[in-house]
């Protein structure tokens, strides 16, 4: 256990996933001595048991990867954060506190989803605008939050009462120094009895890469009774960018709107 180390989920996300994004070496042939003590240097010493330990394949897209993290971590989180924006909008709109973008608007795109409306309406996207922008912040920015919180509670709290981070193995394993990656590696098993989920990413070279298989028997021989979650990253990416997209589409509605385009 005293070798054991975490990351939090926010740097797993940081400059939009590049830890994952960038492959096993950050995409270089080999990492130099400076290089590989720096990224050893993001992770932490375990107090006493892992949130998740993260089974990937880096044969899979980076990409696609990292994506599907941010609809892991943070979608949920972006869309409670949307809702709330946009009931205080409605309450400031209601009391007065927000102004109308036009005072009339031509009604036809509405009267097209809900007929019998006025044929002019006074106009204001402050519920669009506010809760896309409240739900891009925190889908990109939610662990930040996160991370703070875990952090005071180490250090105010119990240092072993909880479950901490995530383990990647190319933060959490030395890199560039032989006799530390060595004991990382064999230290495998370690982190994942100690860890209190195992996090699988799956796509289609997961289960062709014997690590990742060595990591799936061996969580379930040594914590038969732990979780494990399921990710398929394709449609975790596409959980990312679908409603993303859609959201920026309606801003670009409601943009044009005033300007009676539709």
């Amino acid at each position: 256990p005293s070798l054991l180390r975490f990351v939090w989920p926010a740097t797993v996300l940081h400059s939009f996933g590049y830890w994952v994004r960038s492959g096993p070496i950050c995409g270089a042939s080999e990492v130099d001595a400076c290089r590989g003590e720096a990224m050893y240097g993001l992770s932490s010493p375990c107090p006493r048991l892992l949130g998740q330990f993260m089974s990937h394949s880096w044969h899979a897209n980076g990409r696609v990867k990292a994506l599907s993290l941010f609809a892991l971590y943070n979608s949920a989180a972006a869309v409670c954060a949307e809702l709330l924006v946009i009931f205080v909008a409605i309450l400031l709109r209601h009391f007065g506190f927000l102004p109308t973008w036009a005072d009339s608007v031509r009604n036809d795109l509405f009267n097209v989803w809900s007929p019998g409306g006025p044929s002019h309406m006074a106009f204001a996207g402050w519920c669009t605008i506010g809760g896309v922008i409240a739900y891009v912040a925190t889908l990109v920015g939610w662990q930040q939050v996160c991370t703070c919180w875990q952090k005071i509670r180490l250090a105010w709290g119990k240092r072993n009462d909880f479950a901490v981070g995530v383990f990647l193995d190319k933060l959490c394993i030395h890199q560039t120094d032989a006799e530390r990656r060595d004991k990382g590696i064999q230290s495998i098993a370690a982190y994942l009895l100690h860890s209190s989920s195992l996090l699988i990413l799956w796509d289609q070279t997961y289960f062709t890469r014997t690590w990742c298989v060595f990591e799936v028997a061996i969580y379930q021989k040594l914590v038969p009774a732990g979780q494990i979650e399921f990710l398929p990253i394709s449609m975790g990416a596409l959980g990312c960018i679908l409603p993303l997209g859609a959201k920026l589409n309606l801003v670009g509605v409601v943009c044009i709107l005033p300007l009676g385009w539709l």
